[in-house]
């Protein structure tokens, strides 16, 4: 009987091996895409505190993307923004360059940042995670200080909500 269980074990798993590299399973819209597009976010910076301001901001970023669509989807994103917030009543400009992954769901990716205020600066590196793939993400980070000079404080826990929004160019398969 053991025998048996275990032949039919053997037998179930080369079937699921079978059927992801089959051409039979392989539906029309299967493959690797590259996109390039215009994505809009919602950022913040919660838990304001004494001696840290909250912070909201809007962003347009260009994400240079491949999205992968088999069995299990993925998804890998290259990304520019600018962003314009607010916080203590300032105006804050942030430019942003990152990278992030998407896998069956969750994303996790970082980001380089540069807040300015024209008076003062900040440069941070922010690891994320969260949820999301191809072509949206919300994600939690924290930013890790590189450079911060007195007077621009604000809180390093962050939430970010993004979605591509305009195609510039793409979807094209890539085989």
């Amino acid at each position: 009987m053991r025998t048996i269980c275990l032949i039919l074990c053997l037998l179930a798993g080369l079937n699921s091996l079978q059927a992801q590299t089959d051409s039979t399973y392989r539906r029309s819209d299967w493959g690797v895409f590259k996109h390039l597009d215009i994505a809009l976010g919602l950022h913040r910076n919660p838990s304001p505190t004494e001696s840290n301001s909250a912070y909201h901001g809007l962003e347009i970023s260009i994400w240079n993307s491949k999205d992968i669509r088999y069995m299990h989807a993925g998804s890998g994103t290259l990304y520019f923004s600018q962003e314009l917030g607010v916080a203590q009543k300032q105006f804050i400009h942030t430019s942003k360059a990152g990278v992030w992954l998407g896998v069956w769901g969750f994303t996790i990716g970082g980001e380089f940042k540069h807040y300015t205020n024209y008076k003062n600066q900040r440069l941070a590196f922010s690891p994320y995670f969260g949820i999301g793939n191809y072509p949206m993400r919300l994600t939690f980070g924290y930013d890790l200080m590189l450079l911060e000079e007195d007077g621009l404080n604000l809180s390093k826990g962050n939430i970010s909500l993004s979605i591509a929004v305009f195609k510039l160019k793409g979807p094209t398969l890539k085989n």
